[in-house]
């Protein structure tokens, strides 16, 4: 995306506007770049240290339920798709220019396997941070139920005196099972869920 930040002397001198100050010019061009990241790596390494060191999620709690993906992906047979576009539902029009605009996403899976949510390198102006959440298109207020190892299922029964938990199938399903035994905290955002998941409590994220 091009755009034209005016200094104060064209600015003036084409519409008698008032003068833009060089800060508000810099905040301008910041808020134009969609991507802030310098590479596929990078944000990798930003989302797990903010889900990590960040907000104390366990490393393998982490990888079970996040999955990375760039706007273009080469398959096999060397024929593209658009990951990004396809899990949220947005169009994607073939010659749009994203040469100097790369994507980067980060799922929040479901145990499932669908895409609850997406961390994507768009630039938020509004929270002046690197990164955007947007839920899939006509996802409706689903909750976050991701895939839970069986460590933290171990550590969830422990915790409230359960001694029969299954290492396979449906951590949820089992959940809803165990009625009352088990309380259910409902927050909000994944990070806090998994937080509290890798520290041996049940809870279910909203957006």
């Amino acid at each position: 995306m091009n755009a034209t930040v005016f200094t104060e002397t064209q600015q003036t001198s084409t519409n008698n506007a008032p003068a833009v100050s060089k800060k508000e010019a810099a905040s301008e061009q910041k808020s134009v770049k969609r991507n802030q990241f310098e590479s596929f790596d990078a944000f990798k390494e930003f989302i797990r240290d903010s889900f990590i060191n960040g907000s104390g999620v366990d490393p393998e709690l982490f990888d079970a339920c996040v999955e990375f993906a760039q706007d273009f992906e080469e398959l096999d047979g060397g024929e593209w798709e658009a990951p990004i576009h396809s899990a949220l539902g947005w169009e994607y029009k073939s010659g749009r220019n994203q040469a100097n605009e790369p994507l980067y996403a980060a799922f929040l899976k479901n145990e499932d396997g669908s895409i609850w949510q997406a961390i994507v390198s768009i630039y938020d102006s509004d929270k002046d941070r690197p990164y955007r959440y947007f839920a899939p298109t006509d996802n409706g207020d689903r909750a976050f139920l991701p895939p839970v190892p069986y460590n933290f299922r171990l550590l969830i029964a422990k915790r409230y005196g359960i001694s029969d938990v299954p290492g396979n199938g449906s951590f949820w399903e089992w959940l809803r099972e165990q009625g009352i035994k088990i309380p259910l905290i409902i927050t909000e955002g994944a990070k806090k869920a998994l937080c509290g998941l890798s520290m041996g409590y049940a809870l279910i994220a909203l957006y």
